[in-house]
């Protein structure tokens, strides 16, 4: 891109400090990212080996998911670990009626987005998870994929939790 050539000196000049400011961020971004995986590898290697077990979470979700929560095991129950992330929905109580009203607004939001993101890569590589998402998609494709990442949750707190690599098919 930078041998383009423009009519205007310009428009030259402007695209050539854009294309500069990208390029310094995306390094910027590389090295946070290099950098907060050779920490996770080198002070929580057993959980970050047991994340990366599970289907949808790649070194850099492992990282973000340890950086953020530190250890998982702090959490004594998978509704607090979910309540924490997020992954539960606003529930609103008035008298006997009970009603789920979206999702709740308190969570950690770097870890639900990267627990989201990693859902859509799971379904791609987890049978179990594809199915499970094909038999909730037909009615709203978010709301499966959110299924779809509380159950990926419940993976990832039974991985860390039982100090045993994910095998696919194993866990339903």
């Amino acid at each position: 891109m930078k041998n383009i050539e423009w009519y205007y000196p310009t428009i030259a000049f402007s695209f050539e400090s854009m294309l500069e400011e990208l390029m310094f961020h995306d390094k910027a971004l590389k090295d946070v990212s290099t950098k907060i995986r050779t920490h996770c590898r080198r002070h929580h290697k057993q959980d970050y080996d047991l994340l990366r077990s599970v289907p949808g979470i790649g070194p850099l979700s492992a990282a973000y998911i340890l950086s953020e929560i530190g250890d998982i095991r702090r959490f004594t129950a998978f509704k607090k670990f979910a309540s924490y992330v997020g992954i539960v929905p606003n529930v609103h109580n008035s008298g006997d009626i009970t009603r789920a009203i979206g999702v709740n607004p308190r969570a950690n939001r770097t870890i639900r987005t990267t627990i989201v993101e990693a859902s859509w890569v799971a379904i791609r590589h987890d049978p179990v998870l594809q199915e499970y998402f094909r038999k909730h998609a037909h009615h709203n494709s978010k709301a499966a994929i959110f299924k779809v990442s509380r159950k990926l949750l419940s993976r990832i707190y039974a991985v860390i939790h039982s100090s045993t690599p994910y095998e696919v098919g194993l866990i339903q």
